[in-house]
């Protein structure tokens, strides 16, 4: 029996997935790429009113005829899908550019790495190890000698570089638990570039009498994450990587660190505070969108996106000196590789987030509303359009007070506490009281918190969420987040 053929009752457009197109949810594509009166499904099938599709029966999409949602935009701009006026569609670059593709680390080099102490080194499209290399660079003990004279204090949560152990490196940045420095080419190895920098583990002491170093498992998981984000250009470069054994207090092996890596201009936060125009706002949006697309693709959700962990770069050889973003602090409590996960649903989550934290950031105001106004209809048009992507496990998350705890897996359990225990720790927790996070309207946080009190009281029920938080009046996390960040005046 032979297939009738499709109706043109519907906008041209593309299938994301063999059951997207057997739900029948049209996605409006580019008519550029896509002219109108054929659709292109993701296996090359085409239909048009001339023509029959060879399918049988029970394979017959069916297309529900409905009204294409529109979002009003001040200017073009980047969108997921496409409409009239908007700059680009990521949906039409997702359908050119294919399945992702990315290169894996390989974890044998990581435990070499840490067990014989013998350094990483970036080879042409790899990393390598050498441990018969006569290169003492080849040696983690090399690095840690390098590094060891280095001392650091911390006066009044603001560290600095009391000493340069006389190797003439200058402070780039100090964070909670690196340091990185430039150190003169002469006292590096030859096969490095001229142009990096030194990111080590800081050497000194906390308040609470521990080092900074970390356990095995941490110092295995961001290394496999740094790699991983250097090799799929979404970190920045590593040209070399060295393990070594630290001081400790008590009996579990500590570890330090020390990478070379690619010079940032400086990272998205100071950039930000530094600009002061509207354009300088949309651009600098332009550019975290492209990264986050690429990120998302790959099945990143990074619940510790912020604008200090995304660092600057900019080719002073173009002429057009266009900054670039890529990621960085790849921790591996708050920088997942998810599995099966829909890009758009974390591509929702990461430029939420991002958005979130640049709302709240102390800069100009119409640099504020310049990232807004490009952000928003990209934001909108995914909350608005959720139920033509898997988007479930993020929309039900809600607003409560949860404290931090590591995602175990990646489940949707996981991933929503995860996401919600984050948003506390950022925005509407009490250490957030006073701030312009804090006191924007988060709906039904006392009620989510009651009803989840009472349903976690039992004990069958601690890994779920009350059946309540499902109601219309319980707004999703999400959509809370979204509105807050694209807010365009905080007065």
């Amino acid at each position: 029996m032979s297939a009738q053929p499709l109706k043109r009752t519907v906008q041209s457009g593309s299938f994301s997935s063999k059951s997207q197109r057997l739900r029948g949810n049209p996605m409006p594509t580019n008519p550029a790429l896509y002219p109108a009166g054929r659709a292109t499904f993701m296996d090359g099938n085409r239909c048009s009113p001339k023509n029959k599709v060879h399918l049988s029966p029970s394979e017959i999409p069916t297309l529900r005829v409905s009204r294409p949602i529109r979002i009003q935009t001040e200017h073009p701009c980047v969108l997921v899908w496409y409409e009239d006026g908007c700059k680009s569609s990521l949906v039409d670059k997702y359908l050119h550019d294919g399945e992702p593709t990315f290169k894996e680390v390989d974890t044998n080099l990581i435990y070499c790495c840490i067990k014989d102490g013998v350094t990483i080194k970036y080879d042409g499209d790899r990393f390598v190890t050498d441990g018969l290399s006569t290169d003492a660079s080849m040696l983690s003990s090399w690095w840690r000698n390098l590094v060891a004279p280095v001392q650091i204090a911390d006066n009044d949560g603001r560290p600095y570089i009391t000493t340069d152990g006389g190797i003439g490196c200058l402070r780039v940045g100090v964070g909670t638990f690196n340091a990185v420095v430039v150190i003169p080419s002469e006292q590096l190895p030859k096969w490095l570039p001229k142009q990096c920098v030194v990111r080590f583990t800081r050497p000194d002491v906390q308040s609470s009498n521990e080092f900074m170093y970390q356990n095995y498992q941490t110092t295995f998981g961001e290394l496999l994450n740094t790699l991983f984000a250097s090799l799929n250009d979404i970190g920045p470069a590593i040209y070399s990587v060295a393990v070594f054994n630290a001081p400790r207090t008590g009996r579990t092996l500590r570890f330090g660190v020390v990478y070379t890596m690619e010079v940032a201009h400086r990272d998205l936060g100071k950039s930000l505070k530094s600009m002061r125009s509207f354009n300088d706002g949309c651009t600098a949006a332009v550019g975290c969108i492209e990264l986050l697309y690429k990120a998302s693709r790959l099945g990143i959700a990074f619940f510790d996106i912020k604008p200090g962990n995304l660092l600057e770069f900019i080719d002073e050889s173009n002429s057009t000196k266009r900054a670039t973003y890529k990621l960085t602090d790849f921790d591996p409590a708050f920088f997942i590789r998810t599995k099966n996960r829909d890009w758009r649903s974390l591509l929702l989550l990461n430029l939420a987030l991002l958005s979130a934290h640049v709302y709240a950031l102390n800069c100009e105001e119409e640099v504020i509303r310049g990232w807004a106004t490009e952000v928003t209809p990209l934001l909108q048009q995914l909350v608005a359009r959720r139920d033509e992507y898997e988007s479930s496990w993020l929309f039900l998350a809600r607003c409560a007070n949860l404290k931090f705890r590591q995602a175990l897996d990646d489940s949707d359990f996981e991933l929503q506490r995860m996401f919600t225990s984050i948003c506390e720790s950022y925005f509407y927790g009490e250490r957030r009281r006073g701030t312009i996070a804090h006191i924007w309207h988060w709906k039904r946080k006392s009620e989510n918190n009651e009803d989840l009190k009472k349903h976690w009281s039992t004990a069958k029920n601690i890994d779920s969420w009350p059946e309540t938080w499902t109601t219309a009046e319980s707004e999703p996390l999400v959509v809370q987040l979204v509105k807050m960040s694209t807010c365009k005046s905080r007065r």
